[in-house]
């Protein structure tokens, strides 16, 4: 059996002629064509080195008929997908009709073939020995490529697969650090709540039982006081919710937006005591949770009234088409704000007018924010100075 390395393969032919000279014969006219061909009298032997890979196999009609050319088909079969080995099988002119139809069909699993009879030239079959190869080299290219390509896909999936675990690590220490930074947040909240109550009831007693006995001045201090802290109770009660949104499970539900918004109109003009005009919505069907897009009305709504300026606040809520996406807005006619700052609006603390004009926390619309992102969805603003405000949002 021949020993062939990986660079012989797709140039070397592989001969079964079991009778006569005619492995010599084959042998030789590959040889003065260049080629290098080896010779086996078995089907036995001729699988040995099929299955290790070759350039070409030429057998003789005589071969096929043999009792052990099962074994030739099995080996044929057992090819690689991407692997067609090429066969020269030369046949007799002289066989009866009968014979050679035999012949043909025994040709059938060897699946490609080149069928040449004898006897045939020596260039005839120097041409077909060349073809076959030039036909067999494409097929290891193939191979080579399907490799390579194999090679990139395994490197690929395991670089994948370690971005993946680079993002469920990074993940997982994100979520700790918010889950931590969350509770902090409400255990700071929690603890404050009751100082900022004290400070607010004892300014409160000293004012109704010493009213007569305390200084204007100090009378003033004492209400600055109490004022304060109650802002401070304010800003506890709104940091405790922003830090429970983060605990929040979304639940959803299908409901109408306009309906829910008419609801929460009349529970802010109550705690505001300022009458708010909503216009009429079309319905707004909406998959989302019901509580927690009534708190950000609430909140958007509340905004109207405390930013409305000596105007009487109308609200439109509507839906509209933005970037190819459905986003419903909030549109009121207050004191508006530049543009240009609108980014701000949702960050915790932050506040685009004075707190001595317009009190609150900065907290409000950040929770607006933390509800949308909840829906997997975004919150953006638009206005101008004296030309109301507009928040759309998107759910997902």
């Amino acid at each position: 059996m021949p020993n062939l390395s990986s660079n012989d393969q797709t140039l070397h032919l592989l001969i079964l002629a079991p009778l006569g000279r005619d492995a010599e014969l084959l042998q030789k006219i590959a040889s003065e064509a260049g080629l290098c061909a080896s010779i086996c009298r078995t089907p036995e032997d001729f699988c040995e080195t099929f299955v290790l890979g070759v350039g070409g196999a030429v057998i003789t009609e005589e071969a096929l008929y043999l009792h052990e050319a099962s074994k030739i088909f099995v080996a044929v079969e057992s090819q690689p997908p991407w692997s067609e080995t090429p066969f020269i099988v030369l046949a007799s002119r002289s066989n009866p009709e009968e014979r050679a139809r035999k012949t043909f069909e025994l040709t059938r699993p060897l699946r490609n073939v080149t069928l040449i009879e004898r006897p045939a030239r020596a260039s005839t079959l120097a041409n077909a020995f060349d073809s076959i190869l030039r036909d067999r080299k494409r097929q290891y290219e193939v191979r080579d490529a399907l490799e390579e390509l194999e090679q990139s896909q395994k490197a690929l999936q395991e670089l994948n697969s370690e971005l993946e675990q680079r993002v469920n690590e990074r993940t997982a220490r994100l979520q700790t650090a918010v889950r931590e930074l969350e509770g902090f947040t409400y255990s700071v909240s929690h603890d404050m709540r009751a100082p900022a109550r004290g400070l607010i009831s004892h300014a409160r007693m000293v004012l109704e039982d010493f009213g007569d006995q305390v200084p204007e001045d100090a009378r003033v201090h004492l209400q600055r006081l109490a004022d304060a802290a109650s802002k401070m109770g304010a800003l506890v009660d709104d940091l405790l919710k922003y830090a429970r949104l983060g605990e929040r499970d979304v639940k959803r539900s299908t409901f109408d937006l306009a309906c829910l918004a008419e609801e929460v109109v009349e529970v802010v003009s109550e705690d505001t005591n300022c009458p708010i005009e909503l216009k009429p919505a079309p319905p707004l069907r909406v998959e989302a949770d019901a509580e927690l897009l009534k708190l950000a009305l609430y909140n958007l709504f509340h905004n109207s009234c405390k930013y409305r300026g000596d105007r009487e606040v109308e609200i439109e809520l509507g839906r509209a088409q933005k970037d190819g996406k459905t986003a419903y807005y909030v549109r009121d006619n207050g004191i508006g704000f530049e543009d240009q700052y609108a980014h701000k609006l949702f960050m915790p603390f932050e506040r685009l007018h004075r707190d001595q004009a317009y009190p609150g926390t900065g907290i409000g619309l950040a929770n607006v924010k933390r509800i949308i992102q909840l829906h997997g969805g975004e919150v953006w603003a638009e206005g101008s100075p004296n030309q109301g405000a507009a928040f759309y949002f998107t759910l997902m």
